[in-house]
């Protein structure tokens, strides 16, 4: 007898099973793709609204840097001579402008030691006086020796205490000595024996102006601390009573400068090829805020005496 076999049909639960199976699935994938299409837009907007916000700040600084520069135009018209009292040094009220806020400063980068001024050593003016400012700063003089080798275009050292590429190789990591004039203040850190406290010390009385060597200092805005590097033998108490001579508009001449009782005791060959009355560079920083940005730029400003010019001669854009 022949036995038959039944096919089992598949229960319709099990199949009902598997199509919700397939719809959840489905529905899940979709999901997904609108949740990446969602984000993507919101991070293209997000990326377009930097964008425009960051482009805003950039227009407004080089407003402000503008501005500066017409003040910095006009005082050179005014007068022969710069002090504490003019336009350019009362810059600094923050103004509201658009959605954002706006400052602009200026300072007198001849009122710095120009450590571009290193072009030598021994006899050389510049050389004595930057000597002399290490000491009143409690500074190894032997920075001064480091200084020059790397702004100096020989590979030679100069000085013991100097260092030129045979010494900046043993370094970790190596690099060579720039042998050129500094670009900016922070290029200090790659001179040997010299660390960020160091330049800390440094930093409120010196100053690197890129195209330029040679820059007098301004007795007119230069810190207190500054007049003691004239001579040998100035004091706190002489640097103190010059600040007191000067006041806020300045000495009237050089050979006022050169005559007052502070610097009766020192020889003028030491003091006269240092100072002056006037400058021809400034630092111009605007500082831009709009919502969460705070863009703030630095700008090395030239004044043409002679053709009554002013230009840019640097710019350096950062976050604060």
């Amino acid at each position: 007898m022949r036995r038959t076999e039944r096919k089992q049909r598949p229960r319709p639960w099990r199949q009902d099973g598997v199509a919700l199976l397939s719809v959840m699935f489905i529905l899940v994938l979709l999901t997904t793709m609108a949740v990446y299409m969602v984000e993507g837009d919101h991070m293209m907007l997000s990326r377009a609204s930097n964008q425009r916000t960051l482009e805003q700040g950039i227009q407004l600084a080089v407003g402000s840097e503008r501005w500066a520069m017409r003040v910095l135009q006009r005082d050179l018209v005014d007068g022969d001579t710069d002090h504490l009292g003019e336009d350019w040094n009362r810059l600094g009220t923050p103004v509201e402008v658009d959605d954002g806020n706006l400052r602009t400063t200026a300072m007198d980068l001849q009122g710095r030691f120009n450590l571009n001024n290193l072009n030598r050593r021994g006899d050389d003016v510049w050389y004595a006086a930057f000597k002399r400012l290490l000491r009143l700063l409690e500074i190894d003089e032997g920075v001064a020796e480091a200084v020059v080798d790397w702004i100096d275009s020989d590979e030679q050292r100069t000085h013991s205490d100097g260092a030129e590429d045979l010494e900046y190789l043993l370094f970790d990591p190596p690099y060579r000595a720039a042998n050129r004039p500094m670009a900016d203040l922070g290029e200090m850190l790659l001179v040997s024996g010299v660390d960020e406290e160091i330049l800390s010390r440094l930093a409120p009385f010196v100053t690197v102006i890129p195209d330029a060597r040679g820059t007098r200092i301004n007795v007119n805005t230069c810190p207190t601390l500054l007049f003691q590097i004239f001579g040998d033998e100035m004091t706190a108490a002489d640097a103190e009573a010059l600040a007191a001579m000067r006041a806020e508009q300045g000495f009237e001449s050089v050979e006022a400068f050169l005559a007052s009782n502070p610097l009766a005791g020192e020889p003028q060959q030491v003091a006269e090829p240092l100072v002056t009355l006037s400058s021809d560079y400034f630092l111009v920083t605007s500082e831009v805020k709009i919502g969460d940005m705070n863009l703030a730029t630095d700008s090395t400003i030239k004044r043409d005496s002679a053709r009554r010019t002013v230009s840019v001669v640097s710019r350096a854009w950062g976050f604060l």
